[in-house]
């Protein structure tokens, strides 16, 4: 901040005060991803999925579009913790993840919303059949068996249900 103030003579002088907010301004932002993303995915968790969903719709009513909706719920997930343990779990989460991503466009999203679920919003679709395209591409890249470390690899399948806006 700076404050100016004049001399008899009429000169101008100024005193100010500079302070770096770097590190207060890196904190933030690490708060903010802390608080929107997955710390075991890297995915939006449900909070941003919320936000993001919102400003989907909003923009599909705007531009008189259609968008489309994916809740992906992975099968034979928990007989993989109870058989390998939560760390083999976690394994397979990241994989999964990785995988769902690699299915969509950089446009969708991809949120984890709870231990095995998972939400994808596709934006400006033209139709239902988009989305269940996309639905079945994710559903064959996670019936590939995972190698998640040496001596387990693991098979799942997964269950999606789909909802089109506006319909």
């Amino acid at each position: 901040s700076i404050t100016v103030f004049r001399d008899a003579q009429g000169n101008f002088y100024g005193c100010g005060v500079a302070t770096d907010i770097t590190q207060r301004a890196q904190e933030a932002a690490e708060m903010s991803y802390k608080a929107n993303y997955d710390p075991l995915t890297q995915l939006p968790n449900r909070r941003l999925f919320h936000d993001r969903i919102q400003v989907a719709i909003s923009q599909a009513r705007r531009e008189n579009t259609y968008l489309a909706l994916l809740m992906i719920d992975l099968d034979r997930f928990k007989p993989v913790n109870d058989c390998f343990g939560h760390s083999v779990g976690d394994l397979l989460l990241q994989a999964v993840a990785r995988r769902m991503q690699k299915c969509l466009r950089e446009s969708d999203t991809l949120a984890r919303v709870g231990g095995d679920e998972f939400v994808v919003i596709l934006p400006m679709i033209s139709d239902a059949h988009d989305a269940t395209g996309v639905a079945e591409k994710i559903r064959q890249a996670l019936c590939e068996p995972f190698d998640l470390k040496e001596g387990v690899t693991v098979n799942i399948d997964c269950s999606i249900g789909i909802a089109v806006y506006p319909d």
